[in-house]
């Protein structure tokens, strides 16, 4: 069949499904629309297909199907027209018609469906080119800033210009904006009319206060009256900056803003027939999430402060900058919500149920009642929220169950209010970044408009600052005993006024909350008769008077919020100070000096028994999920920072990733007894030692880890860390691991949608033990700081033997793994192509781009690389060399020593400006004395002894080559030695380390980098079992021969056999 046969109809449709070799599902009917087709696309997923006649009923049929019915995906069939969508992912329809019935692209899309039904729905990725633009843009705004703010004040109020453009693109697209006469108005011929009638900017900033004024209905802009409703929420809320903004940008200058912004579609996903012919440029709300993304992760790579300096021109644009950004993707953050929300609730009932399809397919009303119960009550968090991904998914799979409990119980509710609720009552977030919580609302926001119905009645934004916080989550009181607080009453002559004035505008419920925290204000004594602490009832009157905020508006609304920032104010003056002393006071226990209360302030602490009084009070959260930072601990800013992380949390270690301490506080701290926790995050943690507290911590919590072994889950990035999904809840007993194996098309795999760890997928090791971690087995603990290490059933039958009945590499060998030198400057001390010239050397110099020439003595052969077939590749390197030899090692020279050599000294102080700014030399003590060396001289007595090399990383097989020329080498080798008493030839060592054994010992236990490459460390190599037999064999026998699997017995000979017979030999991973 011809694709383009399938614009015939239903029944074409039909026949080219079956063809491709999906099948009709006849047991599923819907009485509401009878004659729909179902097809059955895989185990769970149903494709609901249903002619049409006009385009009138498309949003109500479709989100009859998708939302209320729960499929997901339906296809609508129109004269010569179709359109498919789906109710995940980033894009979420596909239109074949008449007009597009020869685009290759949608050709080849709808043939390969075969492959996965869902490859229609993928398209390039907009928002990392509309990213790079904007971002244009928005330096370009912030360099026009003409007050005195500092470069992060500029950069957030350019930031919010651009959020509120935006948000006013998506309302014109629903027609919320329109001219008087009631005709719509697209966001083009919008901001064409502000720019044609005088002065752009003054224009601008009418209309962003016209949305914020409860009494203002329309704006006049030359002949044109448009209508603008009183939307409120904050985003359009003047920000204490803008009061007297100057900004001196043109109108021309504007025009170039506006024309790049017009080059695209903003639409909310219903009107898919805007962008028929350049899908290429269609934003959406979802896809500008994803361009949010982009910039919260640059924000946390370069920091928010130097991205301002970068973008007023104070600072270079950052190398990470250049290298672009990644988000989370949208399958991972749909994943870990979806398989921590369900089991939660299902726990909720028993063990009645097996899913929560189990419940609207069989539930009875009671049932069906108590679910909606347990969905309206639950509370969410992320506590390092970025852009708010993890937020907006959640409300997603809260918003699809409460629909479809509505539809299972008869229950009218309009989408909108579903979600208003949801936006209010179940979600928050955290970042330390104000930028991130202002996206993250923006966010939100955009998501409740996409179902505004009546677009004559606008409803005003809920209020959600105080859902969406900004502070540092890993500092502050969370339910620690502090010393006596001193409390200072808020209960001023003006609050007391305005709580008399919003009885005015409050109905019956609301005074009655009002009232009661009046109340709990105005007694600040502690007694027999009063036993509650005065600060929980501060803490509780906070918590009332914010739950009537979050949808009050105009007058109600400001006064509320002027209480309720009174009240804050008062309570974190009296406990930032209680706090500090109780930071400080765990310090000194540890013999640390207290750190000074400025630098404590600087580091923002959030106070989650203050701002979530009401949820950390019953326990804490009942969902915590979330992409945690990735902060390396030697880049960390500010050393007190660290100070009082390690203060305060269990897991920290100096060495420690910042992600360590954000699974105690997720996962210990904040999740309530019966919670659910769920991470993406960095998997070095199950091996390295940095990870041992946090091990031990989450002992007997953790019951699912999902571990991705060596594949790139953050596609389009440059981080090497690899990832996994790890579950935890109060006590279990089971702990899952599943591992991925290493895909180099892993990438299609993971943005298919096919990556589903609900049934076991042939992408996962089929023969991974699903081990009680807690109960009959502990893991195999192979290095002091006891891992957790996950055995394969082949592993378990052989491995544990293997180890205890043989020694580790370095006990045999009598010496440690040396870790190669590191220059600092490789440009400037290797020479390339090098010639010995009577006690000279003369190379080339990459710095200089000359051949220049060096004192022999001042020189030493340099190795760079390792042959396949383990040889030294000579390619006629030297480096120079400012050391001296002093009995079996080296020493540095002095610079008076140096100067003695009359032709690489000069070389040396041509080039000392450079050399003095390696950040390693300028740390030194000594620095006007050391300049001239390496930046870190590693393991030199060891370079001239008879020795293995080995690559710090390789891919495919291990790289080891046999040195006795005395070559030097960098940190990306490493070299082994033999100690003089131990006599065993360096022969015998090499043909171990280049054995099948090696290369499965290191992949299967070491870690992994960026594309499958693995890295060769001393702390799993110096593990590397031993045969006893090799101190009593004759090892003078082994020099030329692969003997060391032949070392050991059958045992080992057997395993080896069969680990290759199940994963091949290429790839012992």
């Amino acid at each position: 069949m011809r694709i383009q046969d399938i614009l015939g109809g239903g029944q074409k449709l039909e026949e080219f499904l079956i063809e491709k070799g999906y099948k009709v599902e006849t047991e599923y009917i819907d009485k509401e629309y009878p004659s729909a087709l179902f097809i059955k696309l895989d185990k769970r997923r149903l494709l609901a297909i249903i002619e049409l006649s006009n385009e009138e009923s498309i949003k109500e049929i479709k989100n009859y199907f998708l939302i209320d019915k729960g499929l997901t995906h339906c296809c609508l069939i129109l004269p010569q027209k179709l359109l498919f969508f789906r109710n995940f992912g980033e894009r979420r329809y596909f239109l074949y018609s008449q007009r597009t019935s020869d685009s290759i692209s949608k050709i080849d899309k709808l043939d390969k469906i075969n492959d996965d039904f869902d490859l229609l729905f993928q398209t390039r990725d907009v928002s990392g080119d509309f990213y790079e633009k904007f971002r244009l843009k928005r330096d370009f705004l912030v360099r026009h800033i003409q007050n005195d703010f500092e470069s992060p004040e500029k950069y957030l109020i350019a930031q919010k210009i651009f959020d509120r453009i935006f948000f006013i693109y998506f309302l014109c697209h629903k027609g919320i904006i329109k001219f008087s006469d009631g005709r719509a108005i697209g966001g083009k011929s919008l901001f064409k009319i502000l720019l044609e009638n005088g002065e752009f900017t003054k224009n601008l900033k009418n209309l962003f206060h016209l949305f914020n004024d409860v009494e203002g209905k329309s704006i006049k802009i030359g002949d044109n009256v448009i209508l603008v409703p009183y939307l409120n929420g904050g985003l359009f809320r003047p920000d204490v900056l803008e009061l007297d903004l100057d900004i001196s940008l043109t109108n021309k200058d504007w025009n170039s803003i506006l024309d790049f912004l017009n080059d695209y579609h903003w639409i909310i996903e219903d009107d898919i027939t805007v962008a028929v012919h350049d899908e290429e440029k269609v934003l959406t709300p979802e896809i500008l999430g994803h361009v949010y993304e982009r910039g919260v992760v640059e924000w946390e790579n370069i920091g928010y402060n130097n991205a301002a300096d970068e973008s007023t021109g104070k600072k270079s644009i950052s190398e990470r900058k250049k290298k672009g950004v990644y988000y989370t993707p949208e399958e991972i953050t749909d994943y870990i919500s979806r398989n921590t929300i369900f089991p939660y609730i299902l726990e909720k009932f028993g063990g009645k149920y097996s899913s929560i399809e189990d419940i609207l397919d069989i539930g009875d009303k009671s049932d069906l009642e108590e679910l909606k119960n347990i969905s309206l009550n639950l509370k969410i968090l992320d506590p390092a929220c970025g852009s708010g991904a993890f937020l907006i998914n959640a409300a997603e799979i809260l918003f699809y169950l409460n629909a479809r409990i509505n539809s299972k119980l008869g229950i009218k509710q309009r989408y909108y209010d579903i979600k208003l609720d949801i936006v209010t009552e179940n979600i928050y977030g955290v970042d330390i970044l104000q930028g991130s919580s202002e996206i993250s609302k923006l966010r939100l926001w955009l998501w409740l408009i996409a179902d505004y119905v009546d677009v004559v009645d606008i409803k005003a934004l809920p209020n959600i600052e105080y859902n969406i916080r900004v502070g540092n989550s890993l500092v502050g009181w969370i339910d620690e005993k502090l010393a006596q607080i001193p409390l200072r009453s808020p209960l001023t002559d003006e609050i007391v006024g305005i709580f008399k004035g919003l009885r005015v505008y409050s109905n019956n419920q609301d005074t009655q909350k009002i009232e009661k925290a009046r109340a709990l204000l105005g007694d600040n004594e502690w007694t027999s008769n009063n036993p509650t602490h005065p600060l929980e009832r501060y803490i509780e009157a906070y918590s009332l008077l914010y739950s009537i905020y979050r949808k009050s508006h105009g007058i109600k609304a400001e006064n509320l919020k002027g209480i309720i920032e009174t009240i804050r104010k008062a309570i974190y003056s009296s406990i930032s100070p209680g706090y500090y002393e109780y930071v400080n006071d765990r310090l000194k226990k540890d013999h640390i000096r207290p750190i000074p209360y400025t630098e404590f302030y600087q580091l923002k602490p959030f106070h989650w028994r203050v701002d979530f009084g009401d949820i950390i009070k019953r326990g804490g959260f009942d969902i915590v999920i979330g992409n945690p930072p990735y902060v390396d601990a030697q880049t960390q800013s500010s050393k007190y920072e660290k100070t009082t992380i390690k203060a305060l949390y269990l897991s920290y270690t100096n060495n420690c990733d910042y992600y360590v301490p954000f699974i105690e506080l997720g996962a210990i701290k904040l999740c309530s007894k019966d919670g659910r926790f769920s991470y993406i995050c960095p998997n070095n943690f199950l091996k390295l030692e940095y990870g041992k507290n946090i091990r031990k911590l989450l002992e007997g919590r953790v019951y699912e880890i999902d571990d991705f072994g060596a594949n790139q889950v953050f596609y389009g990035s440059d981080i090497t860390n690899y990832s996994l999904l790890i579950f935890s809840r109060g006590k279990c007993k089971i702990l899952d691991y599943r591992y991925f194996k290493y895909k180099k098309d892993f990438e299609p795999i993971l943005k298919s949608g096919r990556l589903n760890f609900s049934y076991p997928a042939d992408e996962f090791e089929d023969n991974i033990s699903y081990h009680s971690l807690y109960q009959d087995y502990k893991g195999f603990v192979l290095f002091n700081e006891s891992p957790w290490i996950f055995l394969t059933k082949l592993e378990e039958k052989y491995l544990p033997n293997i180890i205890t009945d043989n020694i580790p590499l370095t006990e045999v060998i009598g010496a440690k793994i040396h870790e190669g030198s590191s220059t600092g400057d490789d440009d400037f001390y290797l020479l390339e192509d090098c010639k010995n010239k009577k006690g000279l050397i003369e190379g080339f110099s990459k710095l200089k781009e000359e051949r220049i020439t060096i004192e022999k003595e001042l020189c030493k052969k340099y190795v760079k690389r390792i042959s396949e077939d383990f040889r030294i590749v000579d390619e006629n390197m030297f480096l120079v060399f400012p050391y001296k030899k002093q009995g079996d090692g080296y020493i540095s020279l002095s610079e008076k020593e140096l100067k003695k050599y009359s032709i690489g000294y000069p070389y040396f102080k041509e080039f000392r400006g450079r050399l003095e700014k390696r950040e390693d030399i300028k740390k030194k003590s000594n620095f006007e004395d050391t300049w001239f060396l390496f930046s870190a001289a590693r393991s030199l007595e060891y370079y001239d002894k008879n020795k293995i090399i080995m690559k710090f990383t390789s891919k495919d097989k291990p790289k080891f080559a046999i040195d006795k020329e005395g070559y030097f080498h960098n940190a990306s080798i490493n070299n082994i030695t033999i100690e003089a008493s131990i006599d065993i030839p360096v022969e015998v060592l090499f043909n171990i380390l280049v054995s099948d054994f090696t290369k499965y010992f290191i992949a299967r236990f070491g870690t992994f980098l960026r594309g499958g490459y693995i890295r060769y460390e001393e702390r799993f190599l110096k593990n590397l079992p031993i045969p006893k037999k090799i101190k009593t064999k004759r090892c003078t026998d082994m020099k030329t021969s692969y003997g060391y699997d032949s070392l050991f017995d059958k045992f080992i000979e057997k395993f080896l056999e069969e680990w290759i017979s199940d994963n091949g030999n290429s790839e012992l991973q």
